[in-house]
């Protein structure tokens, strides 16, 4: 005989107030580029090849931030889990710098072989041309990548997702989306010729990222002290 019990409504709506917003935040990163091609598709072929090119290049190189936050979650979620307060917050620190310092080797090394890099795609002249500028904001823009992507994993440790969330919406839709688009088509008539076309959508990413990685260290610090003290260790 089968004993089925009622679903626990409770557990249920845990997984749902922790699980939604990083949906929700993953749907936000993911859109903000998604329609940053979108706008850039309007300046023309060449602009929306390069822009591909970089674009998929700055995602690979994601790939070594994506993955070392993920592993400092796991380790920051086994300290909370040991009630080691302290020791989940050194850890979290730890990565921040050490993630954050590798990111920054690797923008100058793709900034260094950036012509090197563009041949393995092998472009038109024109879209090579186009491209090469914008791979300026790929070593500019990791360090706050690295800070950010670090610091929105450590605070899923903390179960802490819904603030982050609104901080992507903020940064990413408002600041990413919304300053690029006046940047790049020049909206107000006084972008710097620099800031107009893809490179102003750019701009607006890497300064949308810079703002999130703030947030989100300035969250990661509160949320730290403020669970050492409703948290003490247990003393053995």
């Amino acid at each position: 005989v089968l004993f089925r019990s009622p679903p626990d409504w409770h557990r249920i709506w845990v997984l749902l107030k922790l699980g939604a917003p990083i949906g929700f935040s993953y749907l936000i990163e993911v859109t903000s580029f998604t329609f940053m091609s979108l706008f850039i598709a309007r300046l023309g072929t060449t602009a929306l090849a390069g822009h591909q090119i970089v674009a998929n290049m700055g995602t690979v190189i994601y790939m070594v931030p994506l993955s070392l936050s993920i592993a400092t979650m796991t380790l920051v979620s086994q300290s909370i889990g040991a009630n080691k307060p302290e020791r989940a917050e050194e850890i979290g620190w730890s990565s921040v710098f050490f993630t954050t310092a590798l990111c920054i080797s690797i923008g100058i090394t793709v900034w260094i072989l950036r012509v090197q890099l563009l041949d393995l795609y092998d472009p038109p002249a024109e879209v090579k041309a186009f491209s090469i500028p914008l791979f300026l904001f790929i070593a500019f823009y990791q360090v706050f990548d690295a800070l950010q992507i670090t610091a929105a994993f450590i605070l899923r440790a903390y179960r802490i997702a819904f603030w982050p969330m609104v901080i992507y919406a903020g940064s990413l839709w408002g600041v990413g989306l919304g300053g690029g688009y006046l940047m790049g088509f020049n909206v107000l008539g006084n972008t710097p010729e620099f800031l107009q076309g893809a490179n102003g959508f750019w701009a607006g990413n890497s300064l949308s990222l810079a703002l999130a990685a703030c947030f989100l260290l300035y969250l990661f610090r509160r949320t730290a002290e403020r669970y050492e003290k409703t948290h003490p260790p247990v003393e053995v």
